[in-house]
């Protein structure tokens, strides 16, 4: 059986692709995150301190929202459209699949 067998059964013909065009990825994995995350960060910071948040609250504030900026933006990190109690990257890993690459494609633009 070929990779590309495996990777149909897992996620069933359409169905990663499915969930993954409505949803503006821009990575394939967290080391290579955009640099957006950084100005999400420092406004969350920056919203938290003039509400006069203090600091261990700011950090959990600042957690919270990178981990959803990452879960909408990171394929890896996305919640599976068939179970959302798992990432993508923790049933590729289950299944033995590791995914090398993230293809984006627009039309229209």
């Amino acid at each position: 059986m070929s990779r590309t067998d495996r990777f149909v059964r897992l996620f069933g013909p359409g169905v990663a692709a499915a969930g993954l065009v409505s949803a503006g990825l821009v990575s394939l994995a967290l080391f290579a995150g955009p640099a957006a995350a950084q100005s999400s960060w420092d406004d969350v910071i920056a919203a938290a301190k003039k509400e006069g948040k203090p600091d261990n609250i700011i950090a959990k504030m600042v957690e919270g929202r990178l981990r959803n900026f990452y879960s909408e933006r990171v394929l890896l990190e996305q919640p599976f459209v068939k179970d959302d109690k798992k990432t993508v990257g923790q049933l590729a890993k289950e299944a033995g699949l590791k995914i090398k690459r993230l293809v984006h494609w627009e039309l229209g633009k």
